[in-house]
């Protein structure tokens, strides 16, 4: 079968909704050399089956594009667009695309994509609402259950949660949408063996589904049991750039949440995984350093990052606080002002937030310097930039405090 003919069944295939089978017929990896109406038909049906595993994402999202360009009402190209979006971590610019397209006629994968990305952008009334708005228009019963459960659960409402799930799995019992309603009002009720169930058989449906996966390897890792969370990781179907992303996702969300004692077994793993990793060897470093462990081990694995891609910032700055800690007050002050020099270059007004945030620890390792040097002038005015820069600093408000108490810090 010639390239003319696969693109041909490719898609009589997605048209009939056979996506295993389109994927049986191009393959899960698809050539670089693939002409680009053969990538939107891959695309098509690896989307449609959840698959997350596109190997070059932003080369299916141009193709994706350029079909929605050609076919500006083709609902279904902007559903896929807005999915890649997503999958590259804009949220924003999916939820937008998808809340026009609910304007016009709500659709359940729209409407669940939609929620999806209010809810990783921290919107839970928006992503409560629009689960809400969608389940009062749809006329499938299993998809208005499920929406609905999902409704209830963002708004507390929890038996309500349970009953509207309870009556999806009636209709479907492998609704990964009422699985994991289940699963989430289960453990918010204190019965975390039946919230484990659910979440187990959710995996066990889903076994290609990330964010479903990654749920379950949180929670064993939040019940301290790391080997659990490497045996089912290891086991999973996804792929190696899916692990390594997914370790790192989970690594600094519980950083974020101030549990660097839960992040530790995260990157741990990532290390033995995947030894070669800037930003694995950055993730575990920086746990390490929250966790105040020995300053030369933490200062070598920065190290290890910086020789890896030296033009990227997070090492250096981790590097000079680690540094700062061995007393090498110089060496300190020259690996943040690397830092912030590559900051300036490479700087990204998309990104403008982990730049803001990236600057402040900047600030705040020199500001130490500068005071443990007794340039206590400096040292106040860059402590007050750190605030200014990012509020929930966790340590710059008390340092700055102590300081202008005119107590000592360390």
């Amino acid at each position: 079968m010639d390239v003319k003919q696969k693109i041909a069944q490719a898609q009589k295939l997605n048209q009939s909704g056979q996506y295993a089978a389109t994927l049986d017929l191009l393959g899960t990896d698809l050539p670089a050399s693939a002409p680009e109406e053969l990538v939107r038909e891959w695309a098509v049906a690896m989307l449609e089956l959840e698959r997350t595993d596109l190997g070059n994402i932003e080369r299916v999202l141009t193709s994706l594009q350029d079909w929605a360009t050609v076919e500006p009402d083709n609902r279904r190209a902007i559903y896929y667009v807005a999915k890649c979006l997503y999958l590259l971590g804009d949220p924003s610019s999916a939820e937008v695309m998808l809340t026009d397209l609910l304007a016009e006629n709500p659709t359940y994968d729209a409407a669940l994509l939609c929620s999806n990305a209010q809810l990783v952008q921290g919107k839970t009334a928006a992503a409560a609402r629009t689960a809400e708005l969608a389940a009062k228009s749809l006329q499938n019963p299993l998809e208005k259950e499920a929406l609905l459960s999902r409704y209830f659960l963002l708004t507390e409402q929890y038996e309500e949660a349970a009953a509207a799930a309870q009556r999806g799995l009636a209709l479907d019992p492998r609704n990964l949408i009422c699985l994991m309603a289940l699963s989430e009002v289960n453990y918010q009720l204190g019965e975390r063996e039946q919230g484990m169930r659910y979440l187990q058989e959710a995996v066990a449906n889903y076994p290609r589904d990330r964010d479903v996966l990654g749920k379950l390897i949180l929670q064993y890792l939040m019940d301290r049991k790391p080997d659990l969370a490497e045996k089912v990781l290891r086991s999973s179907l996804l792929s190696e750039d899916d692990q390594h992303d997914l370790l790192l996702d989970l690594g600094e969300e519980l950083n974020d949440m101030g549990l660097p004692e839960i992040a530790l077994p995260a990157f741990e793993q990532a290390a033995r995984q995947f030894p070669d990793s800037y930003f694995v060897l950055n993730g575990l470093a920086t746990t390490l350093q929250y966790l105040e462990r020995d300053d030369e081990e933490v200062l070598q694995l920065f190290d290890r990052a910086i020789n890896l891609d030296p033009r990227l910032p997070h090492a250096w700055v981790g590097r000079g606080l680690a540094l700062y800690d061995l007393e090498r007050n110089l060496d300190a002050m020259h690996a943040l002002n690397r830092a912030l020099e590559l900051i300036d270059a490479d700087h990204d007004p998309q990104n403008d937030s982990e730049y803001a945030m990236l600057r402040a620890e900047v600030y705040y390792g020199q500001a130490l310097i500068h005071y443990e040097m007794g340039r206590e002038t400096e040292a106040l005015g860059l402590m007050q930039t750190v605030l200014e820069l990012y509020p929930d600093h966790p340590e710059a408000a008390n340092v700055l405090a102590e300081w202008q108490s005119g107590s000592d810090h360390l």
